[in-house]
C-alpha cells in the first residue's frame, strides 16, 4: 500500500494534508510476514531436486512475504526469480517476476523505472496472452502515475484494467480497481462518484472478508468526509481503519490512519493533538524507510507550526520535507516547499524573500500541470505585492489568478464532458456491433423473417420516441416545478421582511403610547433583535441556552415561547433562518458566485453539508444547488 495527499487552502500544500489508500499490490498470497511459511519457502528454493518454476513461484512467494517490511530483501527474490526464469525461458515467470519487481520499485519511490518494467511485463503476458496478468499491471501504472503526478493517466489505466477485470469476471480485482478510480475522482473533485466506486469495492471485500482491504476503504471514506468538513464522520472511519491495521500488524496502513486523524484535528485547530498523532505516525514511517510517508509527516508537522506561529520550527520541518522530495524526483513536493516558505517570509515581512519562493513554485505547479496550486500560488503573490506596495503588479497577478479560477471551473466542466462523450462513443460501438451481427443473421434468413424484424424494429423505434417524449415532457414539468418553488420562497422571503419592517415600524409606534411588561413580548423583540440585526444564527456552537442567556432568559420560557409563536422546535426554528440568509445570497449575484454550497453552507452557521443539504430542502422543497441553478435563470 501506497498514500496519496491532499490538504486545505489555507496552509497546507494540497495533497499532502490528507493520506488515502491506493491500490498497488496487485497479486500476492500472503500479506502477514509469517515465519513457518517463509521457512518452508526457504526449504523449496535450497531443494535441488524441486522443479524449475516451482522454486521460481517460491522465490517470488518470498518476495512477497517481505513486501510490507523489508523492501531490500523482496528485491533480491524478485531478482533471483527473474533470473531462473530466463534461464528457462519461462514466459509466465518472467512476466511475474517483473509485474512485482515494478510494484516493489513503486515503493521505493523510483517511478520511471517502474513504469518500464511494467509495460516490459505487460508485453510479456500478450505474448502469452495472460489476461489477468495484464490486468495487474494496469493497477500497478494507475497507482505509479498518481505517484507521479500524472493525473490523466489515472483513469485511463483503471479504465482498462476494469474492462478486462468485468470481461473476466475477476470480482475482487474488480474492488481494486473501483477502489483506484475512487481515488482519481476525489482528486477530480466528484466525491458523488469517488463514494459511489469506494462503496462498490467496500461490497465486494467485504464479501471476500479482506480485512486490510476493508480499512483501506474505511480510510478513503474518511478522508472524503474530511474534505467536505464532516469531522465526526472522518474520524469514525478513520478509528474502524486503525482498528483493523493494528489487528494485523499493518504499521504501513497505521501510519496513513494516524496522518488522516492527525489532519482532522489540524484542520479543527486542536493543533495539540495533531502534532501528537503526525509524530506517530513519522516515528512508524522511520521504523519502515518510507521516504515518501516521512516526507509527508515533516511537511504537516511543519504546516501546523506555521499555524502555532513558530516559523523557526515550521522552516526546519519544511526543509527537511524538501531534502527528501529532491531526493525523490517529487516535483509536486518541492512547489509546495517553496509555496510554505513564501508564506512563512511573507509573515516575517521579508517580501522579497517570498516574491522569489512564490515565483518558483508558480513555475513548477506549471509544469506539472496543477492548476488549482498554481491559482493558490498567484493569490499568494498578489498578497505579496499589496503588503510590499507593488499595486501594478498586485493588481495584474490578481487579474491572472481570477482568469485561472475562471478556467478550473471550465476544467470540470470539459472532463465531465468528455467522460459523457466517452460513455456515448462506447454505447454507438456496441450498437454497431450489435447492428452488424444483426446483418450477418438477416442475410441467412427469408424475406418474411425480414419484415417481421423490421417490424420489431419500427416498434422499438416508436417506443423509444414516446419513452424520449415522456422523458423530456417529465424533465420539463419539473424544471417548471422547481422554477415555481424558487419564485414563490423568494417571494415569501420578500413578503416576510416587508412584514417584519411594517411590524418594527408599528411597534415603535405602540411604545410612544404604552410600554408593555408582558415576558412573551420581551422575548420576542430581544429575540427578533439578536437574529435579525445580529444574525447570530451564523454561530456554529449556537444553542438554546447560550441564547437564553443573551436575552436575559432562562431556555423554558424561550422554547415555550418560539413554539407558541412559531411552532417550531429549536432547531428547526434557527436552521429556518439559515436557509433564508442562504436564499438571500442566492439572489445577490455577487454572493452568488463569490462562495461555493460549501462555503455558503459554514457562512451561515451550518457545521456539516449534509445537515444543510437536508435543512434547506425541508424548508424549500428543492436542493440548494437546484435552487441556485434555478435562481441565476430567473
Amino acid at each position: 500500500m501506497q498514500k496519496l495527499n491532499h490538504t486545505k487552502k489555507a496552509c497546507l500544500p494540497n495533497r499532502q494534508a490528507l493520506t488515502i489508500i491506493i491500490i498497488i499490490v496487485a497479486c500476492i498470497t500472503s500479506f502477514a510476514q509469517n515465519r513457518n511459511t517463509i521457512d518452508s519457502l526457504k526449504n523449496i528454493v535450497n531443494n535441488k531436486k524441486a522443479q524449475d518454476t516451482t522454486i521460481i513461484q517460491a522465490y517470488f512467494n518470498l518476495s512477497c512475504e517481505y513486501l510490507n517490511y523489508n523492501l531490500d530483501t523482496a528485491l533480491i527474490y524478485v531478482n533471483h526469480a527473474i533470473k531462473k526464469s530466463l534461464n528457462i525461458n519461462y514466459k509466465k515467470g518472467i512476466a511475474d517476476s517483473y509485474r512485482k519487481k515494478g510494484e516493489i520499485t513503486t515503493y521505493l519511490n523510483n517511478y520511471k523505472l517502474a513504469d518500464s518494467i511494467l509495460n516490459a511485463a505487460i508485453l510479456i503476458y500478450r505474448e502469452i496472452n495472460l489476461q489477468r496478468g495484464i490486468m495487474k499491471c494496469y493497477i500497478n501504472l494507475s497507482a505509479n502515475s498518481y505517484f507521479k503526478g500524472d493525473n490523466r493517466l489515472i483513469l485511463n489505466y483503471c479504465t482498462k484494467a476494469l474492462k478486462i477485470a468485468e470481461d473476466n469476471n475477476y470480482n475482487e480485482d474488480k474492488a481494486n480497481i473501483f477502489n483506484n478510480i475512487g481515488i482519481a475522482y476525489l482528486k477530480l473533485g466528484d466525491y458523488e462518484k469517488a463514494i459511489e466506486n469506494w462503496l462498490l469495492a467496500l461490497k465486494i471485500y467485504e464479501q471476500f472478508n479482506d480485512i486490510k482491504m476493508i480499512a483501506g476503504c474505511n480510510i478513503n471514506i474518511g478522508v472524503l468526509f474530511m474534505e467536505i468538513n464532516d469531522f465526526d464522520n472522518s474520524l469514525e472511519y478513520m478509528n474502524k481503519a486503525l482498528e483493523l491495521c493494528i489487528k494485523l500488524d499493518d504499521t504501513r496502513n497505521q501510519s496513513v490512519c494516524l496522518k488522516n486523524i492527525g489532519s482532522v484535528y489540524y484542520k479543527q485547530k486542536r493543533y495539540n493533538e495533531a502534532l501528537k498523532n503526525y509524530n506517530k505516525s513519522l516515528e512508524l514511517e522511520q521504523k519502515n524507510n518510507n521516504l515518501d510517508g516521512i516526507s509527508t509527516d515533516y511537511n504537516n508537522l511543519g504546516s501546523v507550526y506555521y499555524e502555532l506561529k513558530k516559523f523557526d520550527v515550521a522552516t526546519k520541518y519544511f526543509t527537511k520535507s524538501r531534502k527528501i522530495y529532491e531526493q525523490l524526483g517529487n516535483k509536486r513536493g518541492i512547489a509546495h516547499y517553496y509555496l510554505n516558505i513564501a508564506k512563512i517570509e511573507t509573515k516575517l515581512k521579508k517580501y522579497i524573500l517570498a516574491e522569489e519562493y512564490c515565483l518558483k513554485s508558480i513555475e513548477l505547479f506549471e509544469q506539472i500541470n496543477e492548476p488549482d496550486k498554481q491559482q493558490e500560488s498567484l493569490e499568494q503573490l498578489t498578497t505579496i505585492y499589496k503588503l510590499s506596495e507593488k499595486y501594478k503588479k498586485a493588481f495584474n497577478t490578481h487579474i491572472e489568478a481570477s482568469t485561472l479560477k475562471d478556467s478550473l471551473f471550465n476544467i470540470e466542466k470539459a472532463q465531465k464532458i468528455a467522460q459523457l462523450e466517452e460513455k456515448y462513443l462506447n454505447e454507438k460501438l456496441e450498437k454497431q456491433n450489435l447492428a452488424l451481427k444483426f446483418e450477418s443473421d438477416l442475410k441467412q434468413t427469408e424475406i418474411s423473417q425480414q419484415k417481421k424484424l423490421l417490424n420489431i424494429y419500427l416498434i422499438a423505434f416508436i417506443l423509444s420516441v414516446i419513452a424520449i417524449s415522456i422523458i423530456l415532457i417529465q424533465f420539463r414539468k419539473k424544471n417548471i416545478a422547481y422554477k415555481f418553488l424558487v419564485k414563490k420562497n423568494l417571494d415569501l422571503l420578500s413578503k416576510e421582511q416587508e412584514l417584519k419592517i411594517f411590524k418594527l415600524n408599528k411597534s415603535n409606534k405602540q411604545r410612544k403610547i404604552t410600554v408593555t411588561d408582558n415576558i412573551k413580548e420581551e422575548i420576542l423583540e430581544k429575540l427578533e433583535q439578536l437574529l435579525d440585526n445580529e444574525k447570530v444564527f451564523r454561530d456554529f456552537d449556537l444553542t438554546i441556552d447560550k441564547l437564553a442567556k443573551s436575552i436575559s432568559t432562562n431556555r423554558n420560557y424561550l422554547s415555550q415561547t418560539i413554539y407558541k409563536e412559531f411552532g417550531k422546535n429549536f432547531n428547526d426554528f434557527i436552521n429556518e433562518y439559515r436557509v433564508k440568509e442562504v436564499m438571500l445570497m442566492f439572489s445577490n449575484p455577487k454572493k452568488n458566485s463569490e462562495f461555493s454550497i460549501a462555503g455558503i453552507a459554514n457562512e451561515v452557521g451550518f457545521r456539516a453539508i449534509s445537515s444543510f443539504i437536508h435543512a434547506f430542502k425541508k424548508y424549500t422543497g428543492i436542493t440548494p444547488s437546484e435552487f441556485r441553478h434555478k435562481t441565476n435563470s430567473l
